[in-house]
């Protein structure tokens, strides 16, 4: 069977786990020790698992499930997409109150955890605040898996044989909220599978691959990367926490890594940085230049010439897959440079969450690739030039807002999700998002500034960590409705002049229609506030830097 041609993720499960059966799908270190799980382990422990929790009433359950990024929390949620009934992931770093918000909207029936959340857990079952039946922690599925395993050899097949309903809701998952309040998204079997199948078209993920687990599981995109991983028969390690990613590299030998602006600029950084120690840094531009003189021709030698950086990567990476925002070009383009491939990918909750997304054979500077294949992407409304909202047609596209029928039907017409992004498509299909829509900046005289184009300026100044453009009322007793402001965040252990800043703004401000002009600025070294997959929290970010009276009207 062809990948596009699965329809729920069973079928996908089945198909893999049978092809890689003996290949390694999981590297788990404990203590200092390393065991492998194949993936006929993995098939094995996802029917002994939902084998018990059939026998134990589970079936039709809504199950939560809250914990870092293991083996047991991706065991989990597979088991009940595969028959069980309907996951809900939860972020790991959930405060109480947002916790049992989540679980009592969702009327979740049981919750599958980690140790650390007992306390807090057991004490909402007592409340009664919430629909929780029961409790498992995540040490004790190991004994539930033995249960399963026996029943399998009696000859039970309840599990097994459960149908699934791929239209109907799979998975209810929490939308981050950077912007407005959590949503519940509805997703189905076909949903997921629809999106596994599209980007196991689109990407170049290949069974020796070796992937390294950072994202968060509870989100869509590093959930969805997870299982592409899996289908594609590659295995997979867990990172040690985001201070060891270079060290994990070296230990497994990374070869292909799902991650954040965030995380890939960083590690940039990182390389910048030691070439500048070393005194390499103006050696290392010629060897680019001379690297793309040779591209140019077709001789690629760019791995042995930059032999450090990969080495420095722990010698075997070879792709970089980028979600959640735009990466700055100026690390893109390095990477190519050094021979690494580093792309960027388009997509939300609502939509599975692929949209859109570069590959080898697609890269545009500035664009996010081309959609994906069976997703169909419009510009609605498009301005002069070509500027419109993104709207996505497809088997990906979310069944609804869980008990919002009034915000679905604002969402999804006539079968198209309003994503609330603004973008546009050149000629030869390539996707460029410009801006969010609730983002947008409305001036007095009807003109609209997308933030994110100025951010995209700003951040190319070599002091500037990262910058947040907005619009902003009176500032200093100025009496205009709206004006563009922008908080800038220097780079940790910078010293730079304020009148230098204001002088670089003014520079980039000439390069750009008056009415785009920033007009104040709020300048900072405190980090911005982040969702758990490093995206900006823009609407109380941009309600801290007005009650912290640091915006200053630029002269």
């Amino acid at each position: 069977m062809r990948a596009n041609q699965f329809v729920n993720v069973r079928q996908l499960l089945r198909d893999c786990t049978e092809r890689h059966r003996d290949r390694t799908a999981f590297i788990i270190k404990k203590e200092g020790k390393y065991n492998n799980i194949s993936f006929s382990d993995l098939r094995t422990d996802i029917d002994a698992l939902g084998t018990y929790m059939l026998s134990a009433g589970m079936q039709g359950q809504r199950i939560a499930v809250i914990g870092p990024n293991s083996y047991e929390w991706l065991l989990v949620y597979l088991t009940v997409v595969c028959g069980v009934g309907v996951i809900i992931p939860l972020d790991n770093g959930l405060p109480d109150g947002e916790l049992l918000t989540c679980l009592a909207s969702s009327e979740a029936d049981c919750i599958i955890a980690d140790r650390t959340h007992k306390s807090v857990l057991e004490d909402l079952i007592l409340s009664g605040k919430c629909n929780l039946q029961r409790i498992i922690y995540m040490d004790e599925l190991a004994d539930h898996i033995e249960v399963g395993k026996r029943r399998l050899r009696y000859g039970d097949r309840a599990y097994i044989d459960a149908p699934i309903d791929n239209m109907a809701m799979s998975v209810l998952i929490f939308t981050s909220g950077t912007t407005s309040r959590s949503k519940a998204v509805m997703l189905s079997n076909l949903n997921i599978a629809s999106n596994i199948c599209a980007l196991v078209m689109h990407e170049d993920i290949r069974k020796d691959d070796i992937n390294l687990a950072l994202l968060p599981y509870h989100h869509t995109f590093g959930l969805m990367g997870q299982l592409v991983f899996i289908y594609q028969g590659a295995t997979t390690a867990f990172c040690d926490g985001i201070r060891h990613i270079q060290k994990n590299f070296r230990e497994y030998g990374v070869t292909a890594f799902f991650c954040v602006p965030l995380i890939i600029e960083s590690l940039h950084k990182n390389i910048l940085k030691k070439a500048q120690s070393s005194g390499k840094l103006e050696k290392m531009r010629k060897m680019q230049s001379l690297s793309r003189s040779l591209m140019k021709r077709g001789i690629d030698i760019r791995r042995t010439l930059f032999r450090d950086v990969i080495e420095g990567l722990g010698g075997k990476l070879r792709l970089l897959i980028s979600g959640a925002a735009a990466v700055k070009p100026e690390v893109i383009s390095d990477f190519h440079d050094w021979g690494i491939m580093a792309i960027q990918g388009y997509g939300m909750t609502e939509s599975s969450p692929v949209i859109a997304a570069e590959n080898p054979e697609n890269l545009r500077p500035g664009s996010v690739g081309k959609p994906i294949p069976n997703v169909n992407v419009m510009i609605s409304a498009p301005d002069s030039e070509g500027v419109g909202e993104i709207m996505v047609h497809g088997s990906n596209v979310m069944l609804g807002y869980y008990r919002e029928p009034e915000l679905t039907a604002e969402t999804i017409e006539n079968g198209w999700l309003h994503t609330g992004d603004y973008g546009k498509i050149d000629r030869d299909g390539y996707l460029y998002v410009t801006g969010r829509k609730k983002n947008v900046v409305v001036l007095k005289n009807g003109k609209n500034v997308y933030p994110e184009e100025i951010e995209a300026s700003i951040n190319t100044l070599p002091y500037v960590a990262e910058s947040l453009v907005f619009g902003a009322g009176s500032v200093e007793n100025n009496d205009e409705d709206s004006i563009v402001a922008a908080e800038i965040v220097i780079e940790s252990g910078l010293d730079i002049n304020e009148k230098t800043i204001w002088d670089d703004i003014k520079r980039i401000n000439s390069k750009m229609p008056k009415y785009k002009h920033v007009k104040a600025l709020s300048i900072t070294k405190e980090p911005m506030l982040r969702t758990a997959t490093a995206k900006v929290k823009r609407q109380l970010e941009i309600e801290k830097v007005k009650l912290s009276n640091t915006l200053k009207r630029i002269r």
